[in-house]
């Protein structure tokens, strides 16, 4: 449940000792059917005078104040928002399934995942669930390099979108050429467009259990 705090209770009693007008002290009185001295009536005047405009004044002053509190409240109100959004951010983040690849994770299990057609490079990538398809972008989110350069491909979908098979344009040798180290494939989990599930978020490529990093796994052939 979201909590909101007022900040009126601080305001009031920040102002508590200000909201006091000056009292009138007429310096003068006067009784029916005595005659009243110019001087006296002036005096009396000016104090009258003087005491509305120290009150004049200290009117406009509580007025700038509270125009200076409205404005500081409207900015401490914004960055509570913005707090309160992070902290759902957080919590989505805690409670939302992280996406990651199942397998092949290491080279032991790859060869499952990894087939040759016609000499051409056949990799099987399974996730513990569904990407979003159009977060793919072949050659430049999902990639195939080695010491040959960079390769080219086309992508299909299987298992509902939890995995996905590249298929090389070019022979395995021609990017990867023997004994050179064998060829990375990588599934971008960071930078401008990264590889995300249907909610948007960022896979896990180094499992580290938090969106983002790149997941890159090696094959390699006997020549």
């Amino acid at each position: 449940m979201k909590k909101y705090y007022s900040l009126i209770p601080f305001f009031v009693m920040a102002f508590s000792d200000l909201l006091y007008a000056s009292e009138l002290e007429v310096p003068n009185s006067f009784s029916a059917g005595t005659p009243a001295v110019a001087a006296e009536v002036n005096e009396n005047f000016t104090a009258i005078e003087t005491a509305v405009n120290d009150n004049n004044s200290t009117i406009v002053s509580l007025q700038a104040q509270v125009q200076t509190l409205n404005t500081e409240n409207a900015s401490l109100q914004q960055t509570l928002g913005a707090l309160q959004a992070a902290v759902t951010e957080l919590q989505n983040t805690q409670t939302s399934t992280i996406t990651y690849v199942v397998s092949p994770r290491v080279l032991e299990s790859n060869y499952q995942d990894f087939d040759l057609n016609e000499n051409r490079g056949v990799f099987t990538i399974h996730f513990n669930v569904a990407l979003d398809d159009k977060s793919v972008i072949v050659d430049e989110n999902v990639t195939v390099s080695g010491s040959g350069g960079s390769g080219t491909g086309t992508i299909e979908w299987l298992e509902g979108g939890a995995a996905l098979r590249y298929t090389m344009m070019e022979e395995f040798t021609a990017v990867s050429p023997c004994f050179s180290g064998g060829l990375d494939l990588t599934i971008k989990g960071e930078g401008e467009n990264p590889v995300t599930d249907k909610q948007g978020k960022a896979i896990d490529g180094d499992k580290n259990g938090l969106p983002g990093g790149d997941f890159v796994v090696n094959f390699d052939v006997v020549c």
